[in-house]
């Protein structure tokens, strides 16, 4: 377990597993960091209104963070 004392970002979540990591994308911060542009979809999701959707920009900048899990006895797996 480990304390996080002060963060200086609007959100801090797990990305979802349809989304594809690469390093060859974005701008290396850091050994496991990096900038990388999300785009907005074409398509309207289920969770939203039709305005609340039009007032999203079409792109935003995310830092994404990547770290290991490892278990003896498992495969390792690699978190973003």
């Amino acid at each position: 377990m480990f304390t996080i004392k002060k963060l200086d970002c609007d959100a801090v979540f797990r990305k979802h597993q349809s989304r594809t990591t690469t390093m060859r994308k974005g701008k290396i911060v850091g050994d496991c960091d990096k900038l990388v542009t999300w785009y907005k979809p074409r398509s309207c999701p289920k969770g939203l209104s039709k305005d609340e959707f039009d007032a999203l920009p079409q792109t935003i900048i995310v830092r994404e963070i990547y770290y290991y899990i490892v278990i003896l006895g498992f495969r390792t797996q690699r978190v973003s």
